[in-house]
């Protein structure tokens, strides 16, 4: 009984966590904007310079959308075959590809490329260099749950006709969902562009949310970004309802020899995570800066690796939360996402105008804000994982489990949690790889206690110290190995899930 209310108590503050860190952050942000429209110049929300910075930010994005899903297409055609031990060392060197903070890679490729490189073609590249791995994961899963079919029409045709008339059409629905997933990612991302020198939508979102005092001067002119990716998300929400994946046809113990593509693919993973890294190594030089790294700023590293491991912790337990919610659980997705795919500056600046007043001191004044904005940033990871959790509410163990007098409690204790142990390990590491590297909103919750590391990163970019800078570099790259691992580990019981 103690055991069961303590979950409970547990599982409502993440509940809590999610209404602070979400909920009440939009709504002080549309109470504020509200009470300033009055004064609203809205003859500024759009000017021209702004528009054709948008259009420069959308083009940028589209171009590293369609060269990730050029680079994705040999990989995620090896990923979809099951092989053992290279298979888990291929799902390991893409998750260690996309936790890695991106602003790292550039400051690797930067050191390789030639000094005259176009920076909005560096930028692409980086990009491109660092997120093919979601587009491979994503069109992988469409493979498997479409092999069945193409299988069948093997029988009766050959390679060439089966893949255009069966695998390309089936395949379609989840090249779409990579690219929109992608296109939304690229164009809320601050770190990139401002590495490679260039000002995008992103960039002039963080300088509004940082120099302003209210709400109605950074969300005016945030609305055609805002509207640009919400549109992008209810274009996923369509594709992935109106294409679910058919896991009939799929044969789980079929393999399918691709000769050396899964090598190809292999070779791939390795060159986009480790030449920049062993660049940036290359240009340290010697173990003396990693030794300093860690012994100048240890307080703070302790702080920054504290509070991004609870904000994973609290986004694993906001996942388990969202499985009990039966009524609502749809809409707190829905929100989580939404509110997480906003330009990271939004969101900070959100989080200041919920929290920066006298009667939440005890929060916005301490490191709790800084945990609360990671929450904020990546609790929709949270949410969906709670989706597929709560899969096996409908499960016939489940059901059984009811008729004998479980609660809904005592299901998620002894039945959920034991089958998605991976799933949440995971999920915890995810989360504080991705906190440790995140940059727009940190910049406008810090506080006076301790500095971030992705802060001092970018503090050690602008004043060129190069050994510290590859330093702190390093020891981001290696947060994220554990990260890695777990998902590598978790990845085929998140497959089974989707395709059941």
């Amino acid at each position: 009984m103690i055991a069961r209310w303590g979950i409970r108590l547990v599982l409502f503050a993440a509940v809590l966590a999610a209404v602070g860190a979400i909920v009440w952050p939009t709504i002080a942000v549309i109470a504020d904007c509200l009470a300033a429209r009055e004064t609203a110049n809205s003859a500024a929300v759009f000017t021209g310079r702004q528009g054709i910075l948008l259009l420069k930010s959308i083009g940028l994005s589209a171009g590293a959308t369609a060269l990730s899903l050029l680079l994705a297409i040999v990989p995620a055609w090896g990923l979809a075959q099951r092989r053992g031990t290279t298979h888990f060392l291929f799902l390991f060197c893409l998750s260690g590809v996309v936790l890695c903070p991106p602003m790292v890679y550039v400051f690797g490729w930067q050191r390789l490329l030639p000094a005259s490189t176009n920076p909005w073609a560096m930028c692409l590249f980086v990009w491109a260099a660092w997120a093919w791995p979601i587009a491979s994961l994503i069109l992988a899963s469409g493979w498997q749950a479409c092999q069945g079919p193409y299988e069948a029409a093997l029988l009766e045709a050959g390679r060439a006709r089966a893949i255009i008339h069966v695998l390309v059409p089936n395949l379609r629905p989840y090249a779409g969902v990579s690219a929109l997933v992608l296109f939304v990612m690229f164009f809320g991302d601050y770190g990139v562009p401002h590495a490679c020198g260039l000002i995008v939508y992103a960039t002039e979102i963080l300088g509004w949310a940082a120099n302003t005092s209210g709400a109605m001067e950074t969300v005016l002119p945030s609305i055609p970004a805002t509207i640009t990716i919400l549109m992008g998300l209810a274009a996923i929400a369509w594709f992935m309802l109106a294409h679910q994946p058919n896991a009939a046809g799929h044969n789980e113990s079929r393999e399918e020899s691709f000769g050396p593509v899964i090598w190809v693919a292999l070779a791939l993973g390795l060159a986009s995570w480790l030449v920049p890294i062993t660049v940036l190594l290359w240009h340290a030089g010697a173990v003396s800066p990693f030794g300093e790294a860690l012994r100048t700023y240890a307080f703070d590293l302790r702080w920054s690796f504290g509070t991004a491991l609870a904000a994973g912790f609290l986004v694993a337990v906001f996942a388990c939360s969202t499985v009990l919610m039966h009524r609502t659980r749809f809409l707190i997705v829905g929100w989580s996402v939404a509110f997480g795919a906003l330009p990271a500056a939004l969101v900070g600046k959100a989080l200041v105008m919920g929290f920066n007043r006298p009667e939440m001191a005890a929060i916005y004044d301490h490191a709790a804000i800084v945990s609360l904005g990671y929450f904020s940033r990546f609790a929709w990871l949270g949410a969906l994982a709670g989706l597929v959790m709560a899969r096996d509410l409908r499960s016939e163990s489940a059901a059984q489990a009811a008729i004998d007098g479980a609660t809904p409690t005592d299901i998620l204790r002894f039945l959920i949690l034991p089958n998605h142990r991976r799933l949440l390990a995971a999920l915890v590491f995810m989360v504080a790889a991705l906190s440790l590297g995140e940059v727009p909103t940190t910049t406008l919750i810090r506080v006076p206690a301790f500095a971030p590391v992705s802060l001092t990163i970018i503090e050690k970019f602008h004043r060129f110290e190069d050994e510290m800078l590859i330093a702190l570099s390093m020891i981001l790259v290696a947060a994220s190995l554990p990260a890695a691992l777990t998902i590598a580990r978790a990845w085929g019981g998140l497959r089974r899930q989707a395709l059941r």
